[in-house]
């Protein structure tokens, strides 16, 4: 790629030099110099960055020991008592400041028309005088107090997610946990998973970093931005399967129901929450913030939990399963061009499995590992979601819903909510560690590296840049807003 670049460079101060100064050049069109893959794991898509890594943040060790005394939900309603009441009074103290401040201008406004003597002139300036001292205090007051609250919260979240994370940690066997509030996520790891071709952007928060079985892990809290996408293309099936062995899969040939044939995709778990849903009055207005049901297109195509950590494997025994969510609530992988969709006897029909190389992979799929996957079920807390191998990591992505998202103030912590996703992401660590034995591992001396990953930053014309992504960029400061 450098050689690339120079050649490039070289071209461009020749037509500098042919053309003379005189004239000014046309801008150049964007190049991708991005090589041609040549494992199937390769990284060759497009990533437009919108938001610079943070190098100056500062992790400190997680403190939070569970000691089953409590539930997760009692701590963390625990932790939002105590800061709902600084945050609740300040508030209380602000609404009177702008109470005066009303009453002061109101004030002024009626004494100005209602007193029309000069010999109490005075008094016009007087009110007028207390009115404006008023003012200027209630500026001041809220000034103060809106800094306070956003300190308040600043520390609310830290502290909130600092118990989330060291939960986390305790039941996923993470070792030596440190955590930072401020952290990102770092952008290779985002594209290293290999779901998105194109990301245009993401926000990242709340990282917390530590060791599993004596490998890297990371996780934190992940928004993706994508170019927009139809609802219905969002999860669309793959139009053909393969077996094992490499030959397209008919549908037609499973005519009879053994042990191995796959399970329904709805199975009863979801569809006994929606009945208990119904039975309990718990049907709301939903108030998504990450796919719109009422939209025909969305430009997110990821928003929850996301874990990276770094057990690698021969990149033709890559692969990347998918579970398939709700319309709206759900968008499948579109970087699976040197993949191919595969049919494994005994999976759901709802998880999608892409193999680099079937034959390379199919010793992954046992009836004991087929067993924990199909173990993994959807529901109102974890929309959708993705696992993916190769030979940069494994990476886990869960759509997650708001209950567990949003950080919470008026409301109680959602019962339950925490421990489903959690539960889900053990479940989805005990396949990988069930498949570990079978595994080509790379050391890390074999494994890539994550600057071994080439980002194709270029971006067209700042104009047709600023067109084109506009509507992108509003969504993304509309989500991190409301985060």
């Amino acid at each position: 790629m450098d050689e690339n670049k120079e050649l490039l460079d070289q071209e461009l101060d020749h037509s500098e030099a042919k053309e003379g100064t005189a004239e000014a050049l046309p801008e150049a069109p964007v190049v991708d110099l991005t090589p041609e893959p040549t494992m199937p794991d390769d990284i060759s898509g497009e990533y437009h960055p919108k938001e610079e890594e943070r190098t100056d943040v500062l992790f400190k060790p997680v403190e939070y020991v569970d000691d089953s005394s409590h539930s997760i939900d009692e701590e963390l309603e625990k932790v939002r008592k105590s800061y709902a009441k600084k945050l609740t009074s300040a508030s209380a103290v602000n609404i009177v400041s702008m109470v005066l401040l009303v009453l002061a201008l109101v004030s002024v406004i009626l004494t100005s028309f209602l007193n029309q003597d000069e010999g109490m002139a005075w008094l016009t300036w007087t009110v007028f005088g207390i009115a404006m001292a008023i003012i200027l205090a209630s500026f001041g007051l809220s000034t103060v107090l809106t800094r306070r609250s956003r300190k308040t919260n600043v520390e609310y979240l830290g502290k909130y997610q600092e118990v989330l994370s060291g939960y986390i940690a305790q039941k996923l066997d993470v070792q030596e946990p440190i955590f930072s509030v401020e952290a990102l996520i770092p952008n290779e790891e985002v594209i290293q998973a290999h779901y998105f071709k194109t990301i245009m952007d993401t926000r990242s928060r709340c990282v917390l970093k530590g060791e599993r079985k004596g490998r890297p892990f990371l996780t934190g809290e992940l928004y993706i931005l994508i170019p927009e996408i139809g609802l219905d293309h969002a999860i669309e099936r793959p139009t053909k399967d393969y077996t094992l062995e490499g030959e397209e899969y008919h549908p037609e040939q499973d005519q009879t129901l053994t042990s191995t044939q796959e399970i329904p995709g709805d199975d009863m778990t979801v569809v006994d929450h929606d009945l208990a849903a119904e039975i309990h009055g718990a049907q709301k207005e939903r108030k998504d913030r990450r796919l719109d049901p009422t939209s025909e297109t969305t430009r997110t195509g990821f928003f929850g939990r996301y874990y990276s950590y770094r057990m690698r494997v021969d990149s033709k025994e890559s692969f990347l399963l998918s579970y398939i969510g709700k319309r709206g609530e759900c968008v499948l992988p579109d970087y699976v061009d040197s993949y191919v969709s595969c049919h494994i006897p005994g999976l759901r029909r709802d998880i999608i499995c892409y193999l680099a190389d079937p034959q390379s992979s199919s010793k992954f799929f046992t009836p004991d590992t087929i067993a924990l996957l199909n173990d993994i079920h959807l529901d109102s807390t974890i929309h959708s979601l993705f696992l993916s191998v190769n030979s940069y990591g494994s990476k886990i992505g869960m759509n997650l819903s708001d209950e567990v998202m949003e950080l919470p103030l008026k409301n109680s912590v959602h019962e339950g909510a925490i421990d489903d996703f959690v539960d889900l992401s053990r479940k989805a660590f005990a396949f990988l560690d069930a498949i570990e034995p079978t595994c080509s591992l790379l050391s890390e001396e074999e494994g890539r590296a994550a600057e071994e990953v080439p980002l194709d930053e270029s971006l067209p014309s700042e104009a047709a840049t600023s067109a084109a992504n506009a509507p992108a960029n509003e969504e993304a400061q509309t989500h991190e807003e409301d985060r």
